[in-house]
């Protein structure tokens, strides 16, 4: 029994430790009718790494861009583009998820 609870209890901890690196960067979204822009800003000391999507809104259906583990030096910014292909871009959203390299 003890033996079991111990397990249960490593696996949680294991678990709950792979998230609690990841965090929201400040970043800045800009929407233009050909273009979407988001820049992610890294403040920190550390490289980090990013991923997730871009949501492009147009008049007659929708353009998604999703990005993986794009890697920002210190206090550096990087830009991800969308293009719009087709319709011009009436809206946008998006989803970001960052964790710190090398820990």
């Amino acid at each position: 029994m003890k033996l079991r609870l111990l397990a249960v209890i490593a696996t949680m901890l294991l678990s709950f430790s792979a998230f609690a690196y990841v965090f929201t960067p400040p970043s800045r979204v800009v929407t233009l009718p050909g273009r979407i822009t988001v820049e992610i800003i890294n403040n920190t000391y550390r490289p980090i790494a990013c991923s997730g999507q871009i949501d492009g809104f147009k008049a007659y259906g929708h353009q998604v861009l999703p990005f993986h583990n794009v890697i920002i030096p210190a206090g550096a910014a990087f830009p991800v583009n969308l293009f719009a292909v087709g319709a011009p871009f009436v809206n946008s959203a998006y989803n970001l998820g960052c964790h710190f390299i090398g820990w």
